[in-house]
């Protein structure tokens, strides 16, 4: 059975305002490592990433655990953590229709647990996930799920933070070149 790919309400706004970001995916990696690791002890799982998701990609921003690099966006478990403000859940991805058949299920790394918290702005845009996976099932205790949900705004603290620094740096550029 196929399953058609879930798509946010606001999903035009929604990648514009992640694109209105800026952000040179490769080059921010150092700003999340720590809480990738944070998140993954937290959760008590061996692999945590920080996901950003675009109209087509997700971008695998940050990870602990797990080296991995862009992805087709309807391939994700990710996907779905963004189509709400809650976290999203899977305690056996083998056993759910929409996973079991992803090569990261049946083959190398065999994931089997997820637990997305989405990367939510200020202004009400998920632009991704902060996610933790393992090859086990796990349960996440309530006091752990609020200690992920702090992770998870302070990479979008950070992803705020970056993006002023950006624009300042555009403005004092634009600046400078129209005194000389």
């Amino acid at each position: 059975m196929k399953f058609i790919p879930p798509i946010p309400e606001n999903e035009q706004a929604r990648a514009m305002h992640l694109a209105s970001f800026d952000l040179d995916y490769s080059d921010i990696s150092e700003n999340f490592k720590d809480l990738t690791h944070l998140a993954a002890k937290v959760a008590g799982t061996n692999i945590s990433l920080v996901n950003l998701i675009d109209t087509y990609t997700q971008w695998s921003v940050a990870n602990y655990g797990l080296d991995d690099g862009p992805g087709e966006r309807e391939d994700s478990v990710c996907q779905y953590t963004i189509m709400g403000d809650q976290p999203f859940e899977v305690k056996r991805l083998s056993n759910d229709d929409r996973f079991k058949h992803k090569d990261y299920v049946v083959n190398d790394p065999h994931f089997e647990y997820y637990f997305g918290i989405p990367l939510q702005t200020p202004e009400g845009y998920n632009l991704g996930a902060l996610c933790v996976v393992d090859m086990v099932e796990k349960e996440i205790s309530p006091e752990k799920i609020e200690l992920l949900k702090i992770i998870a705004n302070e990479i979008v603290n950070r992803l705020v933070t970056i993006k002023v620094i950006q624009q300042l740096r555009s403005t004092v550029h634009e600046t400078k070149e129209k005194q000389n």
